[in-house]
């Protein structure tokens, strides 16, 4: 073997296509032993293939013959270093993806540039730590459908929950993505600079990797990171599907607890984001308008990807009076056809006073009725939901 042969680089593709592109990427690479063969996973002998092996995969993420020869693959008590490539790649998928246990995907068409940065990156972390276990990620959602419902706010005050030390409990690596890359408020509710430059990575995707991420992230001194991009950077519309999906993967595959904060315009991408998600928090305010808004969500979601994900519905600013006009809970809970399952109490001044200073509520008010319920969410979806890998 030639003395600066760094690895063994073995590729099952599926198509032409697939296959030219690997081979114009590796052009010249001698560095790297190459073999490509066409076929499906299922039908090919891997293993003979050592853990210091790359296997490069072409798959149908939608293809449950594929995904199932990748699950037997993966189980295996010896197996080579795996890296998917496929022409779709959900957020759903890449969450399967995390979970089995892969080391690094390739979005298609394939770039030269991919290839060697995914390679070049998989050898270093095979180099620094090459039993490094995978770990679980936690990602709750939350989500609104009209505008003022106070999501901003109860996302970040649950990432606070989370970064919490708690005594006899290892610290979790924590970090909040806004997703709203036009008008997102998180950075100023926590006085932080918003250092995600979405558009830069829209127009080079190839670029964005674990290194860049973390110089896009900023750290709060409450213990957990926040990922935004400054107001008016890019209409979430304008954003690939492929971008948001590579953006969350490379989140749970750095963080133990993701909190993500949708934008109220919807998109393809935040159907993909909810369906990847362990739990799902639905907010709304005692109005019609948003009972309603929240009712037509609840049965929209049914018909898409996001279907299985558990959703739990919180009302916010709850003020519980039986003399008052207005909506009451039973009321809301009828329209809803669902129970409401958390009710944070109506407390402007000191939600205004943690947002001003950037601080958890429990600053100002320790044991308030609204710090009790946010912690209680929180609890419940780290102790029932099902986690991410």
């Amino acid at each position: 073997m030639n003395a600066v042969m760094e690895s063994r680089v073995r590729a099952i593709v599926q198509s032409a296509e697939t296959e030219h592109d690997l081979r114009k990427a590796f052009a010249g690479a001698a560095q790297f032993e190459i073999g490509i063969v066409r076929g499906r996973l299922e039908d090919q002998r891997v293993d003979r293939l050592s853990p210091q092996d790359v296997l490069i995969l072409d798959l149908d993420l939608a293809d449950r013959r594929d995904m199932a020869a990748l699950e037997r693959l993966l189980a295996a008590e010896t197996r080579p270093t795996v890296v998917v490539t496929s022409a779709t790649a959900s957020v759903e998928a890449m969450r399967q993806l995390i979970r089995l246990g892969i080391a690094d995907f390739l979005p298609q068409p394939i770039a030269r540039e991919d290839v060697m940065g995914v390679i070049q990156a998989v050898r270093s972390r095979l180099r620094a730590s090459p039993d490094r276990p995978s770990h679980e990620c936690k990602v709750l959602s939350f989500v609104h459908r009209s505008g003022g419902m106070g999501a901003t706010s109860l996302a970040i005050q649950t990432a606070f929950e989370l970064a919490r030390t708690r005594r006899g409990q290892p610290k979790r690596r924590v970090c909040l993505i806004d997703l709203d890359f036009q008008g997102g408020a998180a950075w100023l509710h926590l006085d932080a600079e918003p250092l995600l430059d979405i558009a830069e990575v829209v127009r080079s995707p190839h670029r964005l990797d674990s290194e860049l991420l973390a110089a896009m992230t900023a750290h709060h001194p409450a213990g957990f990171d926040l990922i935004a991009a400054p107001n008016g950077s890019m209409s979430p519309e304008a954003v690939p599907t492929d971008v948001v999906s590579h953006l969350m993967a490379l989140a749970c595959e750095t963080y133990d607890c993701v909190v993500v904060d949708l934008p109220l315009s919807w998109t393809r991408w935040c159907t993909e984001v909810l369906a990847g998600s362990s739990r799902i928090f639905l907010t709304l305010q005692l109005t019609v308008v948003a009972v309603k808004q929240a009712h037509l969500f609840l049965q929209q979601v049914k018909e898409t990807s996001a279907a299985q994900a558990p959703i739990s519905v919180v009302l916010n600013r709850y003020q519980k009076s039986w003399w008052r006009p207005g909506l009451k809970l039973r009321e809301v809970e009828k329209a809803l056809g669902r129970k409401v399952d958390y009710c944070v109490p109506s407390d402007y001044r000191l939600f205004s006073e943690a947002a001003n200073h950037g601080v958890p509520i429990g600053k100002f008010h320790a044991g308030s009725g609204a710090e009790k319920q946010i912690g209680k969410l929180t609890q419940d979806a780290l102790k029932r939901d099902a986690a991410w890998r």
